[in-house]
């Protein structure tokens, strides 16, 4: 669970977002965005 929670952190830094816990936070409220940003689409 670690490490996906360490990819996901990556994807965040690389989207160029400052300020993780608030980018997390906003992951966990719309995951639609989050599989967006992960590069899968629920279809």
């Amino acid at each position: 669970m670690a490490s996906l929670r360490n990819i996901a952190i990556m994807i965040l830094r690389l989207q160029g977002e400052a300020n993780l816990a608030k980018a997390t936070r906003a992951a966990r409220n719309y995951p639609t965005r989050a599989l967006k940003l992960a590069g899968i689409t629920s279809s």
